[in-house]
């Protein structure tokens, strides 16, 4: 699993939602510094967290974890 990726497709979600990383971070509960984190993929969201995140951003766990261009194709 590249967290790279991950952590790319978390902030692109996140811009495509109009939403700051504080606003993100405030939906979810947690602080500022780990979604910073989860987006420079110094970390990797569990399983559980990555689902509120998808649910947080209207998207699907794969598409956090592989993003759209690769399922389309």
């Amino acid at each position: 699993m590249n967290y790279k990726a991950i952590g790319n497709n978390i902030g692109n979600y996140i811009a495509r939602e109009r939403m700051t990383q504080r606003e993100f971070a405030g939906k979810l509960h947690i602080t500022e510094v780990s979604v910073s984190r989860y987006i420079s993929g110094q970390r990797i969201p569990k399983a559980t967290l990555l689902y509120r995140m998808a649910k947080a951003l209207e998207c699907t766990m794969e598409d956090l974890c592989y993003g759209l261009e690769e399922q389309d194709g």
